[in-house]
C-alpha cells in the first residue's frame, strides 16, 4: 500500500516523511486485521485503499487552514480521514467520533498502537457533541445528505467544514455563513472535497488537477 501511496503523493508534491508513511501503513494493517469482525470498510486492496482512503485523506489535510489547532472527524468509522490527518498534522488535536462501540474500540487501538498523542477518541452521536472545534470533517455517515444540515448547525462556530462527497452532491450544498469552495480529488472522477470556510486560506500543500481513477 505505502509504495503506491508514495507515488500518489509525489504526483501532487505532497511531502510526508518516512515515519508518517510507516504509520499510515500500520493503520492499514490494523484495518485489515479488524475488518472481518468489525466491518470497517469494503475497500481493502492495497491500491484502492492507498487512493480512496489514504491519499484522499492526506490530500484533504493540505486544505486545513494554517492556524487550526483542533479538528473533529464525525462518523470516523475506520478512521478516515481523522487518523491520516492526525498523522499528517501532528500539531493539531484531532478528535475522531463514532457511535458504534466496536469501531470506537478499533480507533482506541489505533491511538495506542500508533502512539498518536494528538488523536482523541469519543463514542457519541455527533448530534450530542458539546465541545466545539475549529474544523469539522465528515466523510461517511448514514443518510449523509439528510445529516448535512445538522452538521452545519453543530459547526455553527467553526472556522471550516470539510465534507467528502461526489462532485454533483458538493454543488448542491451551501451555507449562509461560510464561503463555499469545491476541490476535486486528483486521480478520481466525481470525487470532491467541499470546503465551507470563514476565510479562505493558503493551502498547506499543492492543489492538483483532477484525473480519472486508475485503479
Amino acid at each position: 500500500m505505502k509504495d503506491y501511496l508514495r507515488q500518489l503523493l509525489a504526483g501532487q508534491r505532497i511531502n510526508l516523511d518516512e515515519g508518517q508513511i510507516d504509520l499510515l501503513e500500520k493503520h492499514y494493517q490494523l484495518v485489515l486485521k479488524w475488518n472481518s469482525a468489525t466491518s470497517l470498510t469494503t475497500i481493502t486492496s492495497p491500491k484502492d485503499a492507498a487512493l480512496l482512503h489514504y491519499f484522499e485523506s492526506i490530500f484533504a489535510s493540505t486544505f486545513v487552514f494554517s492556524a487550526a489547532t483542533s479538528l473533529v472527524d464525525i462518523g470516523s468509522g475506520a478512521g478516515f480521514p481523522g487518523v491520516p490527518m492526525a498523522i499528517a498534522l501532528p500539531k493539531i488535536q484531532v478528535t475522531v467520533v463514532d457511535s458504534d462501540r466496536k469501531k470506537v474500540e478499533f480507533l482506541k487501538e489505533c491511538r495506542r498502537r500508533l502512539g498518536l498523542k494528538n488523536l482523541h477518541v469519543v463514542r457519541s452521536r455527533f448530534q450530542d457533541l458539546e465541545q466545539s472545534y475549529e474544523v469539522y470533517t465528515c466523510r461517511a455517515i448514514e443518510k449523509f445528505r439528510q445529516r448535512v444540515e445538522q452538521i452545519l448547525e453543530l459547526a455553527s462556530q467553526a472556522e471550516q467544514v470539510m465534507l467528502f462527497l461526489s462532485t454533483d452532491a458538493a454543488k448542491s450544498i451551501s451555507s449562509e455563513r461560510l464561503a463555499k469552495r469545491i476541490q476535486a480529488v486528483p486521480y478520481c472522477r466525481n470525487r470532491a472535497i467541499l470546503l465551507l470556510e470563514k476565510h479562505q486560506d493558503v493551502p498547506r500543500g499543492t492543489e492538483g488537477v483532477a484525473q480519472e481513477c486508475s485503479t
